[in-house]
């Protein structure tokens, strides 16, 4: 698997989180008491940014309402649906991006 070192897990202190950026996506890592949950900062309704707020995650826009540990909409406008995960792991002090983990476009290889 590829991957690609983010920052530290330092810089997601339980209960916080933080938005990586990497080619072209926003990532925000969650620190879920102690456990890392990421997920392409893009609400799936409109695609407003994501914020966490150490219980939940939701949309800055229409308050669309996400668990942090899977995802899963629990409320709001974009119920229903999912937040787009993806597979962050720990290697010692990082924090590492599985990029294989990205999902590809539908035409990715059309062209």
């Amino acid at each position: 698997m590829a991957k690609v070192r983010l920052g530290k897990l330092a810089d997601v202190p339980p209960g916080r989180s933080r938005t990586f950026p990497y080619a072209g996506k926003k990532v925000l890592v969650c620190n879920v008491n102690g456990a890392i949950a990421a997920y392409e900062n893009f609400c799936p309704h409109m695609g407003g940014a994501m914020s966490y707020d150490g219980k939940k995650i939701q949309c800055s826009w229409h308050g669309a309402c996400f668990t942090a540990a899977k995802g899963e909409a629990i409320s709001g406008i974009a119920e229903g649906s999912a937040l787009t995960p993806f597979i962050v792991t720990i290697e010692g002090e990082d924090l590492y991006l599985e990029t294989d983990s990205i999902p590809k476009s539908p035409w990715a290889n059309d062209f």
